[in-house]
């Protein structure tokens, strides 16, 4: 499959859920609704949080081949999954 002249070729969206993520590694895998887990590097968010992939969550991600498997792109979450949502502190009025 090419692409016409001056554009680009899309990578194909998939959606999975988080097996593991570690940001002091900076990588993870994701568990594809169909296919094999994919690599997660840091690069691969676009939260700038790296801390923000949770176990259990449904993410939605671009799908790269590369040797030896593949690799996520463009990583958002989508949902909680089985994933506990974090407890927010109550607001505060302004000036406490």
């Amino acid at each position: 499959m090419t692409a016409p002249v001056g554009e680009k070729m899309r990578a194909a969206v998939a959606e999975g859920t988080v097996k593991w993520y570690d940001p002091r590694r900076g990588e993870g895998y994701i568990l594809r609704v169909e296919g094999p887990d994919v690599h997660v590097p840091a690069s691969a968010l676009l939260d700038p949080d790296p801390g923000f992939l949770i176990e259990g969550q449904s993410v939605e991600f671009e799908l790269l081949k590369i040797p030896g498997g593949f690799r996520a792109k463009g990583v958002r979450v989508v949902g909680w999954g089985s994933a506990a949502p974090p407890n927010d502190p109550p607001n505060e009025p302004a000036g406490r």
